[in-house]
This record gives structure tokens, sequence and C-alpha cells, in this order.
């Protein structure tokens, strides 16, 4: 009934009606003045926080090596992202090496010093278990598309665990062995999004810098020409890529 009655309009009016513990107060002189953003790129926090949820969920540490799968997708792909401003070492797992290079290519190139290895699944679950394995994963953030849910993708990465090994499970997987999982004491989480603690933990590590601003291009369009807004949503996305209506 809220949402019919109180919150039918969403962000498409000129003044939001939300929910108080919805709100998370910003910095706006450290992230605009001090940081060069925009106040419309600050939506693109939006994109992060679905990975940072499951990273977040799974304890990820700075200095931990992580097997992002599949690595090439929208969200996964900005899970590559998180997990190298988090620290992390990251393998980046998908069966497209022209696009992973270029993923490769475009967080490097706006975050100098990152480490991402590079891994081209071939679709045999124990030969891509044994070439994972070599990079000594502590955890897996699996990101498996509703059209991909029998891959083996997801089986490989765990078995290619270190034992105590941690999974974060926000995709569509539904081939998963229990033998790997049991015998060596892997702990898989499941994740819908974020909770609050999470939004106020990521609003903290984007305000002290470790997002560089200019790898976000946003596109701002009024509530009058939403038409083009949305016509241009199809178009300008992927990794840095915001499309929003601004009142």
């Amino acid at each position: 009934m809220l949402m019919r009655d109180a919150w039918r309009d969403g962000t498409f009016a000129e003044y939001a009606r939300v929910p108080v513990e919805n709100c998370i107060v910003l910095k706006e002189d450290r992230l605009c003045a001090g940081l060069g953003y925009a106040e419309q790129d600050l939506a693109y926090m939006a994109y992060m926080l679905v990975p940072y949820g499951g990273l977040r969920d799974i304890q990820l540490q700075a200095g931990e090596t992580i097997i992002v799968c599949p690595a090439t997708g929208f969200y996964s792909s900005l899970g590559v992202q998180v997990a190298v401003a988090m620290g992390a070492r990251v393998v980046a797992a998908g069966r497209n090496a022209e696009k992973m290079a270029a993923l490769k290519g475009e967080i490097e190139r706006h975050m100098p010093g990152a480490e991402i290895e590079m891994m081209t699944m071939t679709g045999d679950e124990d030969e891509d278990a044994g070439a994972l394995r070599v990079f000594g994963a502590d955890a897996v953030l699996d990101m498996t598309p509703s059209t991909a849910g029998m891959a083996t993708h997801t089986k490989s990465a765990i078995k290619a665990l270190r034992r105590g090994g941690r999974v974060s499970l926000m995709g569509s997987t539904k081939n998963i062995s229990v033998a790997e999982i049991m015998m060596n004491d892997i702990t898989l989480k499941g994740k819908m999004m974020y909770e609050r603690e999470a939004v106020v933990q990521f609003v903290k590590m984007v305000e002290r810098g470790l997002f560089p601003m200019d790898c976000i291009e946003t596109k701002a369009f009024s509530l009058e020409n939403w038409k083009e807004g949305l016509y241009m949503g199809g178009k300008h996305n992927g990794i840095g890529k915001c499309v929003v209506l601004a009142p």
C-alpha cells in the first residue's frame, strides 16, 4: 500500500518521496569540489553497490585473490572493478577473451596498479578448474546470468578454491557439486543486492577517493526528455557509463 499510495512515482519526479531509512548523507564538498564528481556521476554508485554487496558479504580482504565469473557481464565487470578498489587481486574468468582483454585494459587505464589476471574458460569443468587452481584463489564472486544457469564455470571456480574458501552467489547458477564444497570446507553465501550498512561503508570508500572519477561518463536528461534518455540508455552502457534523468 505504501508503494502504491506514497512512493508510486519513485524518482521520476521533481521531488522524490522516499523512506528516510533509505537516505544516505553524502559529503558534497568532498565528492564534488574535492574529488571532481558531477552530481549525476554519483548515480553510478547504485550499479557498483550490487557486486559490493556480495563481496562485502564474504568479507573480501585487501591482498586476497578472488575469481569473478563470468567476468564480462555488466554487473560482473563492475565486480572486477570494485574488487580491485577493495585491494584484491582479481582473476577474471570468461569465455570471450576479447571482451576480457578490453575489460582489463579499461580498468587498468583508470586504476594503475590494478592486478587483474585473465582466464579463458573452455567449458571443460576439470580442465578449467586446473587452470584456475594455479592462482590460489581465496574467494569467488559468481554472477551467472539466467541464460547460463547450467554452465560449468561455477563448479570449476569452486574446485579451484583454497581450503576454507568463500563463494558469493549473486547469479542464477544451478550447477554446483556438493562434494568439493564439503570436503574443502567451502562456505557458500547467497546474496540479493545489499543492506544499508553496505551502502554506508561503500559511500565512505568513494569519499576516500578509491574510485577514480574519470572512469565515469554520465549523460543526463531532463524529465521532459525522458524518451531521449531511455533511448540513450540502450546505447550508452557498460563499465563506467551511466544515464540519468535529472529534474
